[in-house]
């Protein structure tokens, strides 16, 4: 196997992350829903959940189904905390321990 699939899957996942924080950035400066869908903000969430689309397709042909949607468990992690880093906003006790939760399932599923 090439390392370019496993990068190809961690950019993904990243990209994945970005996009949400990119909706929630556009979504904030905006004054309305119609605004927030053509804030350039959201516009590059849009333009980056195209490259995680195209990337997820080039994954595939070599992970199963299963692994890829394992990894993007993470991407609850990812956004969890970059929205209390960027965003400012409060983590409360039942988001953490359900982050241990998918922390722990990802690691499971991968040593299994």
């Amino acid at each position: 196997m090439s390392v370019l699939y496993p990068m190809a899957l961690v950019l993904a996942v990243c990209c994945s992350t970005g996009a949400q924080l990119c909706f929630k950035s556009g979504a904030l400066r905006a004054g309305g829903l119609g605004s927030s869908l053509l804030h350039p903000m959201t516009l590059t969430g849009y333009g980056l959940f195209l490259v995680v689309t195209l990337l997820s397709v080039f994954v595939m042909q070599e992970f199963d189904l299963k692994t890829v949607n394992a990894w993007n468990g993470l991407i609850y992690l990812q956004v969890m905390v970059a929205s209390v880093v960027l965003f400012g906003e409060k983590l409360k006790r039942c988001q953490i321990i359900g982050s241990v939760f998918i922390l722990a399932g990802v690691f499971i599923f991968f040593m299994i």
